[in-house]
């Protein structure tokens, strides 16, 4: 009798153990996720806080009713004891009653929307509640079996085993992920590559430049550098070894080309070692410069990695003071590989041309992503933690970079409210022209769609300030819309009762990467938008269904460049082909004419804008700098904008 009790204390105490690790581990996962969704959960820290306390107090009445002698004889059948049966739902149901307590706060503050509730705060109360359930679950059983005095049914702790080392299993698991993901996926350590360098502005465009590369060894950082190329009599030491470098070149005179060597066998293929850049000038002057996205090539023997050479070469041969780029530069932002991938192309332009862009989803891939971002690209970001947006000016124009991931695919009210700060201000201090510039296709006929929440969060702020352009990427293709917010008397509010103002949006997302008609755009399925509208004339809230169909197959124009200008397909149907959507013709979705669109081309691209102090000129051209026509040369896609 003694030996079997004595098996079983020490059968008590293994599983114990495996509590415990499974309760260490489930507090390091929790710690990570905490970490990870920290800006969301900044914009519903009362939603989740209550979910964190209700399945506290829930745990806290379970314990002392478990603790209960009178629970104990009140539910003790002849072998079996049922107050688990009664404890559990009263835990679940203690719980609940916090989120009927949370709604009821909430419907009082006549600003809580219901829809957030249901889509963010709920989400975020329940996460609360389920991620500080678990350790606590685990590390009360696992005290309570480690008691010598608790007699503990064989069947109940075999249970416990079992859920035990299932959670250790799975959380270990998820904390190799999390190894795997955030810190061997890492840029700190370099990729393994002599990549680079690549040019930024953090500070003042007129006297400052940030030069970046990478190594594959750890090195300390040099540049020589100077306005005469014959004599680099300057140089900038960095001591610390590292993989990523960053040099932040400041009192440099404007107007001023600066020529400028690293010593590093750099494996990018440049044309030159000696490089050079540009500050800003001071005075005024014509300057131009480049847009484009997405390039993401996915490995070293992708055809990608051809046709983000051919943007590049094209975006060289342009001349151009400085380049905006918009997102999805790598293919997985968490994979370093891919960051060596990426620069074999964009460090052959970033090498003598400041570059200014946008995170996009596969440059961000979560919070480790994000961080690369961070460590990558030196720019005057304005928010706090993993936020990416900032804002900077070039002579008499003013620029916003959006981060559309500031919170997994969604922008905090704070980065919108310092959008309209932002703008308002550059427009006090002078600034002639705006351009906004981020990833997600805001408004697209191709396999995304159309996104209505960064419609309804950004138009009407664009509108207001009349921003003069917009530019976006992520579906892989171009489209031009020419949108005047209100249109047939439209608005998302009643209170949106200023004077409204054309604004140029363009979607440029095929810097190299595969184009929508690989993403299946020619077949895409038949999709339905309900958008609610403030009608104006009428008074009151109107539903609007507006229906995306099908590119259609038969419309495209061809052209005499290489096969490779255009989607690549083993079977030949796609080649040389530039499949168009030209509303005259047809359209492929009913909120077009809502919307301004104008036209539309499955073809690699970049666009150009030249600005001549009160005049700016946009050009939509493909690679090899010819300007993109439309079928029959009936949709020429460039502009001129003048203002007084």
């Amino acid at each position: 009798m003694k030996q079997a009790t004595s098996k079983k204390r020490i059968l008590q105490i293994a599983v114990s153990l495996v509590g415990f690790s499974a309760t260490g581990i489930s507090c390091i996962v929790v710690a990570v996720l905490i970490w990870f969704f920290s800006t969301d959960i900044a914009s519903s820290e009362i939603a989740f806080l209550l979910g964190i306390g209700s399945s506290i107090v829930g745990l806290i009445i379970g314990y002392r009713l478990d603790a209960s002698a009178a629970v104990q004889k009140r539910f003790q059948a002849k072998r079996v004891n049922f107050k688990w049966c009664i404890i559990s739902p009263l835990v679940v149901a203690v719980f609940l009653a916090g989120l009927l307590v949370f709604a009821a706060l909430v419907a009082f503050d006549i600003t809580f929307d219901m829809e957030d509730l249901l889509q963010r705060d709920l989400v975020f109360f329940l996460a609360g509640g389920l991620i500080s359930a678990l350790p606590l679950v685990l590390l009360y059983f696992s005290i309570k079996n480690a008691k010598r005095a608790e007699r503990i049914q064989l069947p109940k702790l075999t249970a416990f085993a079992a859920i035990s080392t299932a959670v250790l299993v799975l959380l270990s698991f998820g904390l190799g992920f999390v190894r795997d993901t955030y810190i061997e996926g890492s840029i700190t350590n370099g990729t393994g590559h002599d990549d680079g360098p690549w040019l930024t502005w953090s500070a003042d465009p007129t006297n400052s430049i940030c030069i970046a590369w990478l190594t594959s060894r750890e090195n300390s950082s040099t540049v020589h550098y100077g306005t005469n190329p014959a004599n680099l009599n300057l140089t900038a030491f960095d001591p610390r070894l590292v993989h990523i470098h960053a040099i932040h070149l400041a009192d440099l005179d404007p107007a001023t080309t600066y020529y400028y060597r690293i010593p590093e066998a750099f494996e990018t293929n440049h044309a030159s070692t000696l490089f050079h850049f540009m500050t800003a000038p001071t005075t005024s002057r014509a300057y131009k410069f480049g847009v484009f996205g997405d390039m993401q090539p996915p490995s070293e023997t992708s055809e990608i990695l051809q046709t983000n050479a051919m943007v590049i070469d094209g975006l060289i041969s342009r001349d151009l003071d400085f380049v905006l780029q918009l997102g999805d530069i790598a293919n997985s932002g968490t994979d370093v590989a891919d960051w060596h991938l990426a620069f074999s192309s964009l460090a052959r332009l970033g090498a003598n041309t400041p570059i200014m862009a946008a995170i996009g989803n596969h440059d961000w891939s979560g919070i480790s992503g994000s961080a690369n971002w961070g460590k990558l690209f030196s720019y005057p970001y304005a928010g706090t933690g993993a936020a990416k947006y900032y804002s900077f000016d070039y002579l008499n124009s003013h620029f916003v970079v959006i981060d559309n991931f500031e919170q997994a695919y969604h922008m905090t009210d704070a980065q919108v409210r310092w959008i309209e700060d932002d703008i308002e201000t550059a427009r006090t201090r002078g600034q002639k022209w705006i351009f906004c510039t981020f990833h997600l296709s805001m408004m697209s006929t191709a396999t995304n769609g159309m996104n209505q929440e960064l419609q309804r969060q950004l138009v009407p702020v664009f509108d207001k300030l009349a921003v003069d352009a917009v530019f976006y990427a992520h579906d892989h293709d171009y489209e031009h819309y020419n949108y005047t917010y209100g249109h047939d008397g439209l608005v998302y509010e009643p209170e949106h009762d200023w004077e409204h103002h054309p604004v140029q949006y363009f979607c440029s997302g095929t810097g190299g990467a595969d184009l929508e008609v690989g993403y299946g755009v020619l077949g895409q399925s038949i999709e339905t938008d309900m958008v609610t509208w403030w009608n104006v004339s009428a008074g009151a809230y109107q539903e609007q269904s507006y229906t995306r169909r099908p590119w259609n197959a038969s419309r495209y124009v061809t052209h005499g460049f290489p096969v490779n200008y255009t989607q690549r397909d083993p079977s030949g149907i796609h080649d040389g082909k530039y499949y168009y959507h030209y509303p005259p013709y047809q359209a492929y979705h009913d909120e077009v004419f809502q919307l301004g669109y104008e036209y539309g081309e499955q073809a690699y691209h970049f666009i150009e804008i030249t600005i001549a102090e009160n005049t700016c000129n946009i050009t939509a051209m493909y690679p090899n700098g010819v300007t993109m026509q439309g079928p029959g040369s009936s949709a020429s896609q460039t502009w001129q904008f003048v203002k007084p």
